[in-house]
This record gives C-alpha cells, structure tokens and sequence, in this order.
C-alpha cells in the first residue's frame, strides 16, 4: 500500500473561503474561480474522500471527527489546507 504524503500550506490563502472551519456534517467553499476538484486526506496521507466540480456544499456526514487536510483545484491552481470535524 502507498500512502501519500500530504502537507498543509499556510501561504496559499486568497482565492477562496471556507466556512465553517470547524464543521458538523457539511461545509461550503466560496471560491474566485470553478472548483473542479476537492480532495479529503486522513493525517496519514489516504484519500478519504475525492469529489469533481463542486456546485454546493461538501457532505462530510459519513467522516468521524478528527483534523483533515484537504487539496482543492481551483481552476488550474492548486491549495492545501485544514479542516476540523
């Protein structure tokens, strides 16, 4: 099994907003540009949820609570960040 390497960076804030950053069952990104692609890492490194072109808000119902990171496409950037469930 690989598991992937996942780091959070700080620096690339700006082209989008997340909220609530500490959720429940779901949370919204407001992006400046198409989200085509958001992905949902375990502090392992596993994918643990993987969703393309994001038109509302994310389900995260079936995750257990814990600090994930998340690596969202935006247009043809790519950010990294952390949410808290």
């Amino acid at each position: 099994m690989c598991l992937q390497s996942l780091a959070i960076n700080k620096n690339n804030k700006g082209t989008f907003s997340i909220y609530p950053k500490t959720m429940e069952n779901e949370f919204w990104i407001a992006p400046e540009g198409a989200i085509t692609l958001l992905e949902i890492y375990a502090v392992s490194g596993t994918i643990i949820k993987s969703i393309d072109n994001i038109t509302e808000a994310i389900n995260v119902s079936d995750l257990v609570s814990h600090i994930y990171g998340i690596k969202i496409k935006i247009t043809n950037d790519n950010y990294t960040t952390k949410l808290i469930k």
